[in-house]
């Protein structure tokens, strides 16, 4: 219900704000932020944007734009990754695209992270684990 809702809303133009829930973009978003999410164009994406999709299973997604690539067709492929995955995700299609993230608790989105700033926060979350 949730996350049809959610594509509703922000297919018909109003922003939504939900609480993440997961572990994708540590340590920028953590499980339980409040994102704040607004309709978006396609053609205003831009790399490093924290964009939400909606997959066909409907799953709803908010993870960091890489890259976008165009088909022969014209057809615009986005290519995201969660900040702490090591993988890129599936690649989406317009259809999928459901918003921006334009703000976590408040503040503006996280930028990504440094190399060194990921590595540090993975090491000592393996770290606490081992505990």
């Amino acid at each position: 219900m949730f996350r049809d809702l959610t594509a509703e809303l922000l297919r018909s133009g109003h922003a939504v704000r939900f609480q993440a829930d997961g572990r994708s973009m540590l340590p920028g978003i953590s499980p339980g932020a409040v994102l704040e999410v607004e309709p978006v164009e396609s053609d205003t994406c831009r790399a490093g944007q924290i964009l939400l999709f909606q997959s066909d299973g409907g799953r709803v997604l908010a993870h960091r734009l890489v890259r976008i690539e165009t088909t022969n067709d014209g057809d615009r492929r986005y290519i995201t990754r969660g900040d702490n995955c090591f993988e890129e995700d599936p690649v989406w299609g317009d259809d999928a695209l459901l918003g921006v993230v334009i703000r976590v608790n408040g503040q503006h989105p996280p930028r990504r992270p440094s190399f060194w700033s990921w590595m540090i926060y993975r090491i000592q979350a393996r770290l606490d684990r081992a505990k």
